[in-house]
């Protein structure tokens, strides 16, 4: 899902935080995911249940399948990791998710990648050259 096209002067600058659940993005980012991802799911009901934090709630109860779109982190160098539905919907009750993402309050605020969208990934850190990696394969 392109949901955020900017140019290579324009980045977000993300932390890792294994103590936050779902991922939290600057306010004009996050109002593009949510958009994007309520149209691409508009055949599914709103569920009624909202909190603050989670906006975008679905009511999925007597589905058998449900279909979502891809979300995935683009990384420099074209390196794209797309996230499973676990790390895109976050499951609140036996027939109702949210999507996985929060918005903060503004846009200088920084992005945290939440332990709901590693949880999937595999994480390494690479402390001699201050790098962090994700590749599919982490935890069932």
């Amino acid at each position: 899902m392109d949901f955020l096209n900017q140019g290579t002067d324009d980045r977000l600058w993300f932390t890792q935080q294994s103590g936050t659940v779902i991922m939290r993005l600057p306010a004009t980012p996050y109002a593009a995911l949510r958009a994007a991802l309520r149209k691409a799911m508009e055949k599914y009901p709103f569920a009624k249940w909202k909190s603050a934090l989670l906006n975008t709630c679905y009511d999925f109860s007597g589905l058998k399948t449900v279909s979502y779109p891809k979300i995935g982190f683009v990384f420099g160098g074209g390196v794209t990791v797309d996230l499973d539905a676990t790390g895109v919907l976050f499951q609140t009750s036996s027939s109702h998710c949210c999507l996985a993402f929060a918005g903060n309050n503004d846009d200088s605020s920084i992005g945290i990648i939440g332990n709901v969208q590693q949880k999937r990934l595999q994480v390494v850190y690479d402390v001699v050259w201050g790098k962090i990696g994700f590749g599919p394969a982490g935890c069932p």
